[in-house]
């Protein structure tokens, strides 16, 4: 530990590591008697000063074996070294340095939590957003990827709530389908597109009756354009009489083209695989509206 100390701060910095990393191994191993471990630990903490441990965080920008071992020594010494890596872990801009950080506090028990909860509760979202896509990586369990994620789903910025729509539909499941539900709520027009989108790529017919309700409390058009998108990538036959009624919607304003939200009905009754959606379109290409008919014959021509 003091040949450690020494070498720390000079060009043979590597060579200091490489020893901290074997007093690390030793403390940790079982065939050690407890007084040979206790004197391995208590030789590592005294070279954690406060001056080294700075020293040390500076070096984690090497990628490689170096920066390995030096976070394997601040997790095993923890004390002052966790508030460290926790500044470099928000203020790196090397995604694979993120992800090794944050992988070294996930094997200190509810300490990644902790950081994630601190995170979230800062108002500003630069330390939520990147903190919120470490919540995505293998080594989490997806049910505390899923509960990080619904806590971001109620940040006060509209940029974290954004994110944790994509992660939501990146995650799925029941948990995911709850969090992009609940976003369709959002007071925010680009955070409920973002949840619409992300319900698309979940694709499961649980989101039809949510994405009917949306359609029938918004008049942005813009948003019923996407739902409508979005219940054709569903692919269910449970949303045809939903994507019908829009066909059929009677409007005081109404064109003598038809509308987008329309166009896009019929598009996405042509995208559900089910002998009802053929039969729909056919329907529609016989119905008095000429400019639907036309639509649901060129929907028919594409289907083949």
């Amino acid at each position: 530990a003091r040949a450690a100390l020494r070498l720390v701060r000079t060009d043979l910095h590597a060579r200091a590591v490489h020893l901290l990393d074997a007093l690390v191994t030793e403390a940790e191993r079982p065939d050690r008697s407890r007084v040979f471990r206790d004197s391995a630990v208590q030789a590592l903490r005294r070279v954690g000063t406060e001056q080294t441990l700075q020293h040390l965080a500076e070096l984690l920008r090497h990628p490689g074996a170096e920066r390995e071992r030096i976070l394997r020594f601040m997790v095993f010494v923890g004390g002052e070294a966790i508030p460290l890596l926790e500044g470099v872990l928000f203020r790196a801009g090397d995604p694979d340095l993120r992800r090794e950080i944050f992988r070294g506090l996930l094997r200190l028990e509810g300490l990644a939590g902790r950081v994630m909860a601190r995170a979230l509760a800062d108002p500003s979202p630069g330390r939520a957003r990147v903190i919120l896509e470490l919540a995505l990586l293998p080594e989490v369990e997806p049910e505390q990827s899923i509960r990080w994620v619904t806590d971001a789903a109620g940040h006060a910025d509209p940029t974290v709530r954004m994110d944790a729509a994509h992660h939501a539909a990146t995650l799925g499941g029941r948990g995911g389908l709850r969090v992009l539900v609940d976003l369709l709520s959002d007071r925010e027009r680009l955070v409920q597109r973002a949840a619409i989108e992300g319900l698309g790529s979940v694709a499961d017919s649980q989101s039809i009756p949510f994405l009917a309700r949306l359609l029938n409390e918004t008049s942005d058009e813009e948003l019923q354009v996407a739902a409508v998108t979005t219940l054709g990538k569903v692919g269910s036959a449970e949303a045809l009489p939903v994507l019908l009624a829009l066909v059929n919607k009677r409007s005081l304003f109404a064109s003598r083209r038809v509308g987008r939200v329309k166009t896009a009905a019929v598009a996405a009754i042509a995208r559900i695989p089910s002998p009802a959606s053929r039969d729909v379109l056919a329907s529609l290409a016989a119905g008095r509206d000429s400019d639907v008919a036309d639509e649901a014959r060129r929907a028919l021509e594409t289907l083949g």
